[in-house]
C-alpha cells in the first residue's frame, strides 16, 4: 500500500488572461469580470493544494509558468504539454506517477474541491483500484486519479461534452479496469452554474 508521502497532487491551471479563461461565462460577468472570477478560483485552488498534507504538489500551465498568480504555489511548475485536454492530462499523470505511487489530478473549475475530498480520492487508490474519479454533475469529472498510468481512459473521449464520464466508464470497462467515483460536484463552466457559488464570494473583486 502506498503511504501519503508518494502521493502526487496535480493542479491543472490556464493563464490568467482575458479572453483565455471562463470564457463561456462572459455573458454573464463580461471580459474582466470573467477573468476576475477565474483569479479567484485559481487562488483558491492553489490554496486548497498548498494545504494538502504529505502529498508532492504540481502546478501544470497552460501558458506563461512565469505569471506572477502562480508564485504563491509552494510545489513545482510545469508546462502542459499535448493537443487536447486528454492528451496533456495524460502526460501530466504519467510524468507525475514516474516518482510516485499515486496521482491525483484536479483542475480550477470547481470550488466545492475539499482537504477531505481529495484525501479521499488517494484512499481509493491505496486500497488497490486502478482509477478514482470525482465526477461532475454537468457529466465530466472534476477530479480524475490513477495507480498506474491508464492513457487508454482519455482516448475516444468527447472532451467539453455531457458525455465525457459516460465514455470514460466505457473506457475503463473495455480495459477491464477497476475504479471508484466520489460524490457529485459542480463545475462552474457556463452562466447557469454560477448559483452554486452566489454566497461564496469568489465573484467579488480582489
Amino acid at each position: 500500500m502506498a503511504t501519503t508521502a508518494n502521493r502526487c497532487l496535480v493542479l491543472f491551471v490556464r493563464e490568467p488572461v482575458a479572453g483565455r479563461v471562463k470564457t463561456r461565462l462572459e455573458p454573464a460577468l463580461g471580459l474582466e469580470g470573467a477573468l476576475n472570477f477565474y483569479q479567484n478560483l485559481l487562488k483558491r485552488q492553489i490554496s486548497l493544494v498548498n494545504m494538502m498534507p504529505d502529498v508532492s504538489a504540481q502546478l501544470w500551465v497552460d501558458g506563461d509558468c512565469k505569471h506572477p498568480e502562480f508564485n504563491a504555489f509552494s510545489g513545482s511548475l510545469y508546462s502542459q504539454q499535448g493537443t487536447d485536454i486528454g492528451e496533456r492530462m495524460s502526460f501530466a499523470l504519467e510524468q507525475a506517477l514516474s516518482g510516485h505511487d499515486s496521482a491525483i489530478l484536479i483542475g480550477c473549475d470547481c470550488p466545492e474541491l475539499t482537504v477531505e475530498y481529495l484525501d479521499k480520492a488517494f484512499t481509493v487508490l491505496e486500497q488497490n483500484n486502478d482509477v478514482v474519479f470525482g465526477p461532475a454533475i454537468d457529466g465530466g469529472y472534476v477530479l480524475v486519479g490513477l495507480r498506474k498510468h491508464h492513457s487508454e481512459i482519455f482516448n475516444q473521449i468527447e472532451w467539453g461534452s455531457a458525455r465525457v464520464m459516460e465514455q470514460s466508464r466505457l473506457r475503463l470497462r473495455e480495459n477491464k479496469l477497476s475504479w471508484k467515483e466520489l460524490d457529485l460536484l459542480h463545475d462552474i463552466d457556463e452562466p447557469a452554474d454560477l448559483v452554486y457559488i452566489k454566497d461564496s464570494g469568489l465573484l467579488q473583486d480582489e
